[in-house]
């Protein structure tokens, strides 16, 4: 699959603590999107639903556990705006 610039999957290794602190940081960077950190527990555990995050083994992840994080912008606005609605979070 050929990843748009804005969709190239962000890769950091499955060790880092903590974690949610990490993946906030790094999406946040990759999304065009407002973002608030109180959102890292629903975003991560959406993301690992619908697959947005992925544990690489360590073939995948080049001799380390990583996770593959996919900044598909679309499709985490989906995620907040659900989020948003059904007031799991909040501005």
């Amino acid at each position: 699959m050929a990843w748009e610039r804005d969709e190239a999957p962000v890769v950091f290794p499955a060790s880092c603590r903590p974690i949610l602190s990490l993946f906030f940081l790094m999406l946040n960077k990759c999304l065009a999107l407002p973002l608030l950190e109180s959102w890292s527990g629903y975003l991560w555990a959406n993301g690992r639903e619908r697959n947005l995050i992925t544990l690489l083994d360590s073939d995948e992840g080049q001799d380390y556990a990583a996770w593959r994080v996919l900044p598909v912008t679309e499709t985490w606005q989906e995620e907040m705006e659900a989020g948003l609605q059904a007031k799991r979070i909040a501005f």
